[in-house]
């Protein structure tokens, strides 16, 4: 199993369950939600780094809130501010 890592884990414990621990991404969350330079904002989007509990890996994901579903997974938080970008940038051509 491996490590914990106590900086992935630094935003707070959000959920436990018996498989997986749920932690806060506030600066992902912050960056879905805070309008960007075109003033468009997703609300609706929320991230967690995600704990599998047995095998000690971390995923982050990004979860929609009206749809209560996991919209997006990767473990690389490079890759969750890019696909919020994404998002942005589909919104403010449609």
């Amino acid at each position: 199993m491996k490590e914990r890592n106590e900086f992935l884990e630094m935003d707070g414990l959000a959920h436990k369950s018996n498989t997986h621990e749920w932690f806060n991404d506030k600066m992902s969350t912050m960056k879905a939600q805070l309008a960007d330079k075109n003033n468009i904002k997703l609300p609706n989007l929320t991230c967690y780094v995600v704990r599998d509990i047995k095998t000690g890996e971390y995923d982050r994901v990004i979860i929609d809130n009206k749809k209560n579903e996991v919209v997006y997974d990767s473990k690389s938080s490079e890759d969750i501010w890019f696909y919020i970008s994404k998002l942005k940038i589909k919104k403010h051509f449609k």
